[in-house]
Formats: C-alpha cells, structure tokens, sequence
C-alpha cells in the first residue's frame, strides 16, 4: 500500500512540474524604448523566451 501511495505522489508531482514547465515565459523584448505616438509608425518587437511560439500575441490598447 505504501509503494502505490509513493508511485502516485511520484507520478502527480512529475506531472505538475511538466506542466508547469511548458508554460511560454517573455524574458526579453526588443527594443526595450518603444511608446505610442512614436514618430514611425510601424513597429517591429522582437520577443524572447521559452515555449514562446506557442503564444498567441494580442495587444490591447484603446488609443
């Protein structure tokens, strides 16, 4: 009875840390000096992080 406690602690445990692990983290973006009302218009960031392609990038903003 207690190696089958162990075994599913062990594997819940795992599982939380996989899933937790794959969460898409932002650690940088470029340029850091960018605001609204910029003198050009377009606007190209470059974001870095882990897992990021699997983000889905929305801007919300009502100016």
């Amino acid at each position: 009875m207690n190696r089958m406690r162990f075994f599913i602690t062990a594997l819940v445990i795992t599982l939380a840390l996989q899933v937790q692990a794959k969460k898409p983290r932002v650690e940088r973006i470029d340029p850091p000096a960018w605001w609204t009302g910029m003198k050009n218009p377009d606007l190209q960031l470059m974001v870095y992080g882990k897992n990021i392609a699997e983000t889905t990038p929305e801007i919300t903003y009502n100016g």
